[in-house]
This record gives structure tokens, C-alpha cells and sequence, in this order.
């Protein structure tokens, strides 16, 4: 398949095939040709050159915002957008509630659509579009939107399409939704494709490509979104504060319902932004616990061939990794539960134990230790239980003892 606009083609050379109820993923940096690919095979799009055989009624998630009004409530755009998937009103009118109920905006449903986030509207509207019976499923990015329980409720209804032997093309930034649902993937780049087979196989030459290039995008990353959740915070603690002021006034009944309004959609933005942490987290981790596998079996051959300049090479290789490992799951505390905290420092302690072994007799391993050490006297000092404390001071003289050795 090949599309051309302009003298620039969005796709090159595209050729797969999909059996019914078999999902396939297609991952790829933004501008890669991955929405071009699906409007071409839902027929929105004519290839320039290739054909296309399709066999099943198509249902296409592609910019699902289009249609809608924002002056109409949230209820009018069901009906709306319902009459725009070809579903009788009668249809939509037996299914509302169930709409509803599924998009989890009860409260929200007789307000104008205007007033919603990104999020609420796309909540809507996968709510509504869900309703047909498609025998192939188009998914762009349908999902990447929302809060962690809708997300998790909208995956599980595709992975329960799938399992009624729907067809599924599925695109998604979230590299652990592609591998759970998808049988095959494909990585596009600039229009044509990279790699193509089993997801896991995929995803790592994906992923390699994306970070190898510019590694510290990611963190920086982080850091946007971690800002944004901070500014979100500030503004929600502004709003609890003035409804606490007003609220004991009966004329301020309405100003009261606004406000609990713009706390509830501010809240959904939050978590919005934390659940694409979590995803972003688990892309880059995946990459770092392969790449670390990789080097580890890599480092186990150079041991027992005793060669110890690709030793040192490999060592230092490992090290990095864990380096990188060691920010992310500081980064990862700070957006995480306080439930998570100790698993993540169970996993920092193991890191710098690795490095402080590679550096073994070197000003490295001192500094690498000194790291620990402050790790565990923050631990300490944060510990109520007393066995626990017991243990991490067994852990902190240990680490002493070695520091002074």
C-alpha cells in the first residue's frame, strides 16, 4: 500500500495479513503513518498505488471526537453520535443507561460537552461507539485517555471482543496493552515498516530505537507531566479551599456545584497524567529489564571464557543500565502511592548492591555504598514497625562495615 499527499508519501511498501479474531498492534513514534494505515483500511482513505481486501463490517475508532457539539449535553451527544455510527435512535434510547453507566459520567451526562476534559469526551464516546457489533475493530489510541479504572474497563471490553473472535488492529503508545491483546505487531517508521512479527520481538527493536536515539527525552518527560500534576494539585487545593469559605452560605448553593464540578474534572486530569506516567514507567522499564537480561548472559559467556577486556566493557555497560534504572525509579516516587515506596527502595537497595559489586576495591564502590547509606537511614528514620527497623539496621551496619573495609 502506498498514500501520497503533497509529494510526501505517509506509507511505503505496507503489505500483512490478519485472520479473523487474531489482533494485531502497530507501535510507532507520532507521524509514523500508524492513523494513515487505519483510515486506509476503514476506507476513509484511498491508497495511491495497492490493494486492500477486507471482509467484515468494520468499525473505526479514528479521531473520535469528530461530529460532536460542544453546546449539547453530554446526553444529546450520545444520541448524535449514535445516529452518526448508523445506530437507530430506538436503539440508542434501549442502550442509554448502560452508556452511562459504562462512561461512569452520571453526574456529568446533562451538562453541556463543553465543560468536559479530554478525557470525559472520549469516556463518552467509546462509551457510546461500543454499543455496535462490528466484526473488525479499528482502535486508535482509544484508550490513552482517562483514568486508570476506565482504561482498565475499556482494555478488558476489548480483550472480551477478541475473545468473541472480533478482529482487532490496535494502536497504542502503552507497550504492555500491545503485548497483553495482540497476536503480532508491527513498528512503522517514516511510513514503512521496521519490524514486524511476535509483540515482545517488536516492541524491544521499537523501544531500543526510540530511547537509543534520545535517552534523556524520556526523563524529561517525566519531568513535564510531573510539573503539570504538581500545578493540578496546587489548583485543586485552591478550589477545596473556596468551597470551605462559601459553603456555609445558601446563596451559594450553585457557585458550590460549579466548583465541586471543576474539582472532580480536576481530579480526573490527574489522574489522567498519572496513569501516562505509569504507562510511560513501563515502557522504559521493559526496555532497561531486557537490555539488562541481555547483558547479563552476554557477561556470564565473558566470565567463563575469562576474557576480561569484553568483562570490563560489559560491566560498565551493566552499570549504566542500572544507573538508568536507579532514575527512573526515582522519578517513580514521586507520583506513586505511599504503598509502592517500599517496594521501589527494596529494588533501589538491590541496584546499588549490583553497582557497588561491579566497582568491588574502588573509590566507585565507596561512593556507590555512601548512596546506599543514605537510602537506608531514610528508611530507618521513616519506620514504625520495629521489627522492620531491627532489620534495616542490621542492613546499615553492614553497609558501614563495608564502607570502612
Amino acid at each position: 500500500l502506498k498514500n501520497r499527499f503533497e509529494k510526501f508519501y505517509a506509507l511505503k511498501n505496507i503489505s500483512f495479513s490478519l485472520k479473523k479474531d487474531e489482533a494485531l498492534g502497530i507501535i510507532g513514534e507520532n507521524g509514523s503513518g500508524k492513523t494513515t494505515l487505519l483510515k486506509i483500511i476503514a476506507g476513509i482513505l484511498k491508497p495511491t498505488s495497492g490493494t486492500i481486501n477486507v471482509k467484515g463490517n468494520i468499525m473505526p475508532f479514528i479521531e473520535l471526537g469528530a461530529g460532536l457539539q460542544p453546546e449539547l449535553t453530554g446526553r444529546e451527544n450520545v444520541f448524535l453520535y449514535g445516529t452518526l455510527l448508523g445506530l437507530p435512535r430506538i436503539e440508542i434510547e434501549r442502550k442509554i443507561d448502560s452508556i452511562i453507566e459504562f462512561s461512569g459520567l452520571k453526574k456529568f451526562i446533562d451538562a453541556k460537552l463543553k465543560t468536559y476534559s479530554t478525557g470525559m469526551q472520549m469516556r463518552l464516546i467509546f462509551s457510546t461507539a461500543m454499543i455496535n457489533n462490528p466484526d473488525i475493530l479499528l482502535i486508535d489510541e482509544v484508550i490513552a485517555v482517562g483514568d486508570e479504572s476506565f482504561q482498565k474497563k475499556s482494555f478488558n471490553k476489548i480483550k472480551n471482543l477478541k475473545s468473541q473472535g472480533k478482529t482487532i488492529i490496535f494502536v497504542s503508545h502503552s507497550m504492555e496493552q500491545i503485548r497483553i491483546v495482540c497476536d503480532k505487531a508491527i513498528f512503522l517508521k517514516e511510513g514503512k515498516i521496521k519490524a514486524i512479527g511476535l509483540p515482545d520481538n517488536v516492541i524491544h527493536t521499537y523501544l531500543e530505537t526510540v530511547y537509543k536515539r534520545d535517552n534523556n527525552s524520556v526523563f524529561n518527560s517525566f519531568d513535564k507531566k510531573i510539573k503539570e500534576i504538581s500545578r493540578l494539585e496546587k489548583e485543586q487545593k485552591k478550589i477545596i479551599n473556596s468551597i470551605s469559605k462559601i459553603q456555609k452560605s445558601i446563596f451559594n448553593k450553585f457557585k458550590i456545584k460549579t466548583l465541586k464540578n471543576n474539582l472532580e474534572r480536576n481530579k480526573w486530569e490527574i489522574d489522567e497524567l498519572k496513569f501516562s506516567l505509569s504507562d510511560l514507567f513501563e515502557n522504559y522499564k521493559y526496555l532497561l529489564e531486557t537490555n539488562l537480561d541481555s547483558t547479563q548472559h552476554k557477561l556470564e559467556s565473558a566470565y567463563n571464557k575469562n576474557n576480561e577486556r569484553l568483562i570490563k566493557k560489559l560491566e560498565n555497560q551493566k552499570y549504566e543500565i542500572l544507573e538508568d534504572f536507579k532514575k527512573l525509579l526515582i522519578i517513580k516516587t514521586k507520583f506513586c502511592d505511599k504503598t509502592e515506596e517500599n517496594k521501589i527502595n527494596q529494588h533501589l537497595k538491590f541496584i546499588l548492591n549490583e553497582q557497588s559489586n561491579i566497582f568491588k576495591g574502588t573509590k566507585k564502590e565507596i561512593n556507590i555504598l555512601k548512596e546506599l547509606k543514605e537510602l537506608l537511614e531514610n528508611e530507618i528514620k521513616e519506620t514504625k514497625n520495629q521489627k522492620i527497623k531491627e532489620r534495616l539496621l542490621e542492613e546499615f551496619e553492614t553497609v558501614i562495615m563495608r564502607i570502612s573495609l
